[in-house]
């Protein structure tokens, strides 16, 4: 390591670590930067303390044709219960919830992680929250927003939602008002306060 007790000086060769990240809702990118032999030992011991579950998992090609066909067999099992709960009587629902439980279990035995399904969200749901975050952006305050947005709304129907979402606007900016002129009071409260003094 140099003698500058570990810091990166201007002009200096070092090796650039990025990752993405969020600030808030803002999506950043994020960097650190490594000396040479600071980096080699950092990716050491980052490799001997990254478990096989997290990103230093093992790959499907890893596994045994044994155990391959094991999971297969089992992920399938897993889907047939999944489908079965569109068509399935409550008083057996409990017990067809445990069996997926179960086969989970046993598919993450098979040493190959269960990658866990998130959903797909909708494009028009997708369409409406930019429309949405559009309208925000652009008018600051629901009460500036004109008639021709609601009819916006209304040709991708999506009018109803739109209205409950103007309407949850306002109390938000009005919670936001009564707060401010709370604080405002209680300042001019403290002045008063002084003046008598």
């Amino acid at each position: 390591m140099p003698d500058n007790n570990g810091k990166t000086l201007p002009g200096e060769k070092v090796f650039l670590l990025t990752k993405q990240g969020l600030i808030g809702a803002r999506t950043a990118i994020f960097y650190k930067q490594y000396h040479m032999t600071c980096f080699v030992a950092w990716a050491m011991w980052t490799f001997e303390q990254t478990p096989m579950s997290k990103d230093g998992r093992i790959g499907m090609t890893d596994l045994s044709p044994e155990d391959k066909q094991a999971r297969q067999r089992l992920v399938r099992r897993k889907a047939q219960l999944l489908r079965d709960l569109r068509t399935i009587s409550p008083d057996r629902l409990s017990k067809v919830v445990d069996s997926i439980a179960d086969v989970d279990k046993e598919i993450a035995k098979t040493g190959y992680p269960i990658l866990e399904y998130r959903g797909r969200r909708s494009k028009s749901k997708v369409n409406y929250e930019r429309f949405l975050q559009k309208v925000k952006d652009f008018y600051q305050h629901p009460r500036r927003v004109g008639r021709d947005m609601f009819e916006e709304a209304k040709k991708i129907g999506k009018e109803v939602q739109f209205e409950d979402d103007m309407k949850e606007w306002v109390k938000e900016k009005d919670a936001e008002t009564i707060a401010r002129t709370q604080q405002g009071q209680d300042f001019e409260a403290g002045e008063e306060d002084k003046e008598e003094e």
